[in-house]
């Protein structure tokens, strides 16, 4: 037996705290908050480069962004708090940016060792009759072959939701067709180098009302003869910028009203897309650009496609049309296949939705919330630190925040609609409307958490705040807010791990 492959039947073992599947956007922050409090942690990805699917890559099987791809949420909801974007990063944020950021980002926090590349997860497990110090198994193989083994106690994936692409050609409907079919991640480019494009004098039907459905809407509907889009379950859009871009006034169902009144319900203007759902009770598609396509008649729009046989698609209000291709953007849906077979129980069954409570060492993926979903919960809006003259002071992440007449007509609107949801939010942190006639409203006895710098956290109640922590601008203090109190602690070179309550 050579070497070389010797090697590779040699399983190397190495063990850490935490072991952090994928390098994207949020392992690069789990990395760094592991390593702040103290862990020892590696964070492995098969990609030969951090970052994730940010960085542009053309071929058609791999995962990535288009190279038209802007960030779909304003910088103030993606900044991070402890690394603000760039000054002239815009108010959305171009896809290279982002990752250049990103990269920067590991560099500034001295991360970048932590990271294993063109690292490939065979398979995650737990030891067997362990009990509750039973480690984690993390078996992966490199590029060249060689396999090797992490351990560790606490196990985070953060390998993404964009696995497995949803197709639906192979479903009775679309199964007949002679055409095309392309998902609408291996649309990397829409024009060519040349100045050329696949879809030039074609006739495209895409699948899907989402945000990437109706970007590639636009660009592609430039190109072709005939384009149809299919919203089957109808949507809520409206432009990224609404009412002056004051986020939390679009919160309140006052926007729903604001949408019917210019636009008609769903806000498209297209009865064909009208939604089935109330505002904010599903996705809303921030579609400035589609506005433009549809008012010049590039964009047809249509409800869903009741059968595709060779080259004629009918539609379910009788049309029909000759087609070329099929989009579909019907986005991905998540596989866990590495964790061995164990299922994941629903995230909206997890405690405050991020904490799986039968087995704490282990984070999946973690979701977000629309404060005006239906569910008891608000948002922690992220803030940083602004220069001003030399000393550093709070600011903002959201103009809305700093906004006092509307922000104060947005929560007295909210209040009327659900005053235990406007009571929540205070207890999150201090509200620019402290003092005023309006802490009436709000008083609710909670722990107040100062926006004085950094805050770490996504969700929270008023009864059972999510823990989270803070991180002063002014010091190394942090504020520590658990169930219905507040504590104080010096930041010291040796921080209590932030897993160890578990």
């Amino acid at each position: 037996m050579d070497f070389p492959t010797l090697q590779r039947n040699v399983v190397q073992e190495t063990s850490v705290d935490v072991c952090i599947v994928g390098a994207g956007w949020c392992g690069i922050y789990a990395t760094k908050h592991m390593v702040e409090y103290g862990l020892s942690c590696l964070c492995v990805d098969e990609r030969s480069h951090t970052g994730g699917l940010w960085k542009f890559d053309d071929r058609k099987e791999t995962v990535s962004i288009a190279d038209f791809t802007w960030t779909s949420t304003p910088r103030a909801f993606t900044e991070a708090s402890d690394f603000p974007w760039p000054a002239d990063a815009g108010y959305y944020v171009h896809a290279n940016t982002l990752f250049a950021w990103l990269q920067d980002y590991i560099d500034h926090f001295g991360i970048r060792d932590r990271f294993r590349l063109q690292h490939r997860v065979i398979e995650c497990r737990k030891e067997q009759d362990h009990g509750r110090d039973a480690r984690w198994i993390t078996e992966v193989e490199t590029s060249d072959g060689v396999r090797s083994r992490f351990l560790s106690k606490f196990l985070v994936i953060a390998s993404g939701l964009n696995h497995r692409r949803v197709d639906f050609r192979e479903s009775d409907r679309f199964k007949g067709f002679s055409g095309t079919f392309l998902h609408s991640s291996a649309v990397k480019r829409v024009v060519d180098a040349d100045g050329t494009s696949m879809f030039d004098g074609k006739t495209v039907v895409a699948y899907g009302g989402g945000e990437n459905a109706t970007d590639l809407a636009y660009k592609i509907s430039g190109h072709t003869d005939r384009f149809f889009m299919c919203v089957p379950r109808g949507q809520w859009m409206q432009n990224r910028c609404f009412l002056s871009r004051r986020m939390l006034w679009a919160f309140s169902g006052w926007n729903g009203l604001f949408l019917e009144t210019m636009n008609g319900r769903g806000g498209s203007g297209q009865t064909a897309w009208t939604p089935t759902s109330p505002v904010y009770r599903s996705f809303g598609n921030k579609a400035d650009l589609i506005y433009h396509a549809l008012a010049a008649g590039r964009i047809i729009a249509k409800r869903d496609v009741a059968q595709a046989q060779d080259d004629i698609v009918e539609f379910t209000d009788g049309s029909r049309t000759r087609a070329d291709i099929i989009l579909m953007c019907t986005g991905f849906a998540p596989d866990l296949t590495i964790l061995n077979g164990r299922n994941l129980k629903n995230p909206r069954d997890w405690y405050h939705q991020c904490l799986d409570v039968e087995d704490p060492t282990l984070r999946p993926p973690g979701t977000g919330l629309h404060p005006a979903a239906g569910r008891d919960a608000m948002p922690l809006y992220r803030h940083g630190v602004d220069e001003s003259g030399g000393a550093a002071r709070p600011r903002s992440a959201t103009r809305a925040t700093t906004d006092r007449p509307n922000t104060l007509g947005a929560l007295f609107s909210l209040h009327k609609q659900s005053p235990q949801r406007a009571r929540r939010w205070p207890a999150l942190y201090e509200p620019p409307w402290r003092g005023s006639w309006l802490a009436l409203f709000t008083a609710s006895g909670a722990p107040q958490v100062r926006a004085a710098g950094c805050m770490e956290g996504v969700v929270g109640t008023r009864d059972n705040p999510l823990e989270l922590r803070h991180a002063s601008a002014e010091g190394g203090a942090f504020q520590e807010a658990r169930r219905g109190s507040v504590h104080h602690f010096e930041r010291a070179s040796s921080v209590e791990p932030a897993l160890s309550a578990l």
